[in-house]
């Protein structure tokens, strides 16, 4: 009785212990985030944001998306981070067109680069339309959680401002009719070796015309190696010092950059790609290692021959790093790991570039193979339970080598016994426990060989276990289940009972129905009293009740398969009412009294009144 008592108590305090989160979101306690966890990410964000690092940003953006808070004030972290990501995303997209806007209008492409500058324009105007909600979300955040969320806002403000300051420049830059300059680049060596010096002709013009005193940058392989100065037909030379790059060949190519007043006369220009071939001596390096099958443990003899010598070079096998001088011959010896995995090995050979001689490359490969043996043993067929029995275990190794000391363990079910040898045969005596069971079963041996060169194995048998005493247990249960059942079978004196009158018992007093929880919902915000009345036709609909654990958003979740066309209806409600609770945002009352007007006549049930 007590029990029950404590049970109905406990169903009556907790109702009045649920707090309606979705009511009333200021009187919910403090979150439990930690705001300088959640600062330190936005000092982060905003680092990279501020150095031009987007994609860091987004990373750390797209985690912050599944951060775990309170429910209380997971919609209001989950608005900012949202918000936060897509202007990140549209922030990076303006930032990487704006750079190859910038690139065509270098290389005179000035359709491309107006083109680009268009999607640009685009791109800015929605992420300052973005960047209105993303400030009111920000609010939000240092208010309810103490984060300091503006320092986010302060650096995506400032990546737009000096965005559309760059695409302000570009596009002043694509709007002046500027002269189309025509620059051209040529060698009269198509391959040199590294180091050497290569004569690089070429000449600026624009509508024909050379020009003179302009200044021209020569780029060997991604990197500006000099400057150019042309005279007054426009002609240039450069004198170019191979670069001591061991590739196949690099690309040469020149850039003519507008200064001073030629920025309102002349474009930038691109001249032509001139290929040059690379040639560097590349060592020869061989490399034997004996023997092809080593043991853990073994000895591994490694010989390097190389056609340069003097060749720094730096020798890897068994995750080591060794250093090395070549000569014409070398000769390194290694031992193998003991507790290393039998598998395919490699020794890798890496010579250093110097001067003419490039880098050398080989490798060879071994086999690291332990040794097998092989197990016999001697055990009975037949057992029978407290009688000792001998398990002779003789163990030898391929070649009929000896493996010196070994674990031996027999396993028979879950009976297991363990020995220590140093012979190649031993005894292991054992017997079957009282209660062993009885039948066919498996005898298993493994052995461990305590030199890491041996590999362990095991070997199966089966044998025959008799235990008489739980076959006597066997023979005599079903024994005492008969006699049990002949007992209870024999005939009884049949006494017939009384039949009494069973008295009228009276109906229970049906229980007043208790209201539901969005009946006792009170609010004299109007948005939110139209929501309350929407929820009381839903649950009407479709027999869902709203809890008090219920959020505004999780119960529109809930009920949106059983609503079908009408759940978009509910959304938008729910949507507006959400708005007007968590961020205080002005709504039209009559707009969500139309919304729930609609629910009405769609549902078509009859309002409730409240």
């Amino acid at each position: 009785m007590r029990k029950i008592l404590a049970f109905l108590l406990i169903l009556t305090v907790l109702p009045t212990l649920a707090q309606p989160r979705h009511v009333n979101p200021e009187e919910v306690t403090s979150p439990s985030i930690d705001p300088q966890f959640l600062s330190s990410f936005y000092q982060l964000i905003s680092s990279y944001i501020m150095s031009g690092n987007l994609t860091g940003s987004s990373d750390i953006l797209n985690h912050l998306l599944n951060i775990t808070a309170p429910p209380d004030i997971r919609y209001i972290l989950s608005r900012f981070h949202e918000l936060a990501y897509s202007e990140n995303e549209l922030l990076r997209a303006v930032y990487s067109n704006l750079k190859l806007a910038r690139d065509l209008a270098l290389r005179g492409d000035l359709n491309g680069s107006a083109a680009m500058l268009n999607d640009i324009y685009r791109s800015l105007a929605e992420a300052n339309l973005t960047y209105i909600g993303l400030e009111d979300a920000a609010r939000e955040v240092e208010r309810r959680v103490g984060a300091r969320a503006g320092l986010v806002l302060t650096a995506i403000a400032k990546m737009i401002g000096n965005c559309s300051a760059g695409a302000s420049d570009l596009n002043e830059t694509v709007r002046l009719n500027l002269t189309k300059t025509e620059l051209n680049l040529s060698s009269l060596r198509t391959e040199a070796w590294v180091g050497d010096s290569v004569q690089l002709f070429g000449s600026l013009r624009a509508n024909g015309t050379g020009l003179a005193d302009r200044k021209v940058i020569i780029v060997a392989d991604g990197r500006e190696v000099g400057s150019s100065l042309t005279d007054i037909n426009g002609s240039f030379s450069f004198n170019l010092t191979v670069p001591y790059k061991y590739v196949p060949s690099i690309l040469i190519y020149a850039i003519f950059i507008p200064n001073g007043s030629d920025s309102l006369r002349y474009r930038s220009s691109v001249s032509n790609n001139v290929t040059l071939k690379l040639k560097y001596i590349t060592p020869y390096i061989n490399i034997s290692v004996e023997p092809g099958n080593v043991t853990p443990g073994g000895n591994l003899s490694v010989n390097i021959s190389s056609s340069i010598v003097n060749l720094n070079a730096s020798i890897y096998v068994f995750d080591m790093l060794i250093k090395r001088v070549l000569s014409y011959y070398t000769a390194i010896g290694l031992r193998v790991p003991d507790n290393i995995s039998e598998g395919p090995y490699k020794i890798l050979v890496l010579s250093e570039p110097s001067g003419v001689v490039g880098p050398g490359r080989e490798e060879a490969s071994f086999y690291v193979r332990k040794i097998g043996i092989k197990i016999d043993v001697n055990i009975p067929s037949y057992m029978l339970a407290l009688i000792p029995y001998k398990a002779k275990i003789c163990v030898i190794g391929e070649g009929n080598r000896s493996i010196g000391p070994y674990a031996a363990k027999l396993s028979i079910s879950s009976l297991s016994m363990e020995t220590l040898s140093n012979s190649t045969c031993t005894n292991l005596s054992f017997s079957l426990p009282p209660l062993f069971p009885s039948g066919s079963l498996e005898a298993r041996v493994l052995v461990i060989p305590n030199g890491t060169e041996f590999r362990q194995d095991s070997v199966s048998t089966y044998i025959v276990a008799i235990n008489p005493i739980m076959v006597l247990v066997a023979l005599l249960i079903p024994i005492a289940a008969l006699l049990a059942y002949r007992h209870y079978r024999r005939p009884k004196l049949k006494v017939k009972p009384k039949i009494e009158e069973v008295p009228e018992v009276p109906k229970a007093v049906e229980e007043e129905k208790k209201p539901s929880y969005s009946e006792s919902l009170k609010s004299d915000d109007p948005v939110v009293k139209e929501y309350i009345r929407a929820v009381m036709l839903v649950e009407k609909a479709t027999g869902i009740q709203l809890m008090p654990h219920h959020t505004i958003s999780e119960y529109a979740k809930i009920v949106a398969s059983k609503l079908g066309d009408s759940s978009e209806l509910f959304q938008r409600l729910s949507y507006l009412a959400e708005m007007r609770l968590y961020s205080s945002a002005e709504v039209d009352p009559s707009m969500a009294r139309s919304i729930r007007t609609q629910l009405e006549l769609k549902l078509g049930l009859k309002l409730p009144s409240i």
